[in-house]
């Protein structure tokens, strides 16, 4: 990977970060009460506002932002750099999705939701970033080649020798 992909996949990293730090924090306040975005959903939910079917799925799926969160850095720490911006672009699309939904509803939005919003467009933006920085493959063999630390490794040989020459440090000294 090259320099300006490695910020690239910090940056994405570092937007998720935000999105899982902000997620714990308060998010809207009605009355003297305040919640994080995780407390809204469960309202939300609690009380019907959710609707039935895709919302209450993408809803639910909020509560688990910190697992894709942790999914996405063992993606990059694994070198799996395409699964981990697919998993960052959702989690960003999600936070930016809950952020407009928080400041269109009659509670007072908290820091948190420009936190998360902003997050998720780091998220987002970097990764995409990444995709289109990354070196261009010309079919789907040389991709799984790429992608596939073992297919290079050829079985029975070892430094140009076959499988019957002897491998070793003595081997061919007397």
């Amino acid at each position: 990977m090259r320099h300006v992909q490695r910020v690239l996949v910090a940056m994405m990293l570092l937007g998720l970060v935000l999105v899982l730090l902000a997620s714990f924090r308060p998010w809207g306040a009605s009355g003297s009460r305040e919640r994080s975005s995780y407390a809204l959903v469960a309202v939300a939910d609690r009380l019907g506002f959710i609707t039935p079917g895709l919302f209450t799925v993408l809803a639910r799926s909020w509560f688990a932002v910190p697992l894709a969160v942790a999914v996405a850095v063992g993606l990059v720490l694994s070198n799996r750099i395409l699964a981990a911006v697919a998993v960052a672009s959702i989690v960003g699309c999600g936070a930016m999705a809950m952020a407009q939904t928080v400041e269109r509803s009659p509670l007072l939005a908290l820091d948190a939701v420009a936190v998360g919003r902003f997050g998720g467009m780091m998220a987002v933006l970097a990764g995409v970033a990444t995709v289109l920085l990354l070196p261009s493959v010309t079919s789907r063999k040389e991709f799984n080649e790429r992608s596939d630390p073992y297919a290079a490794v050829e079985l029975g040989r070892a430094h140009g020798t076959n499988a019957s020459t002897a491998v070793g440090p003595a081997a061919g000294r007397c």
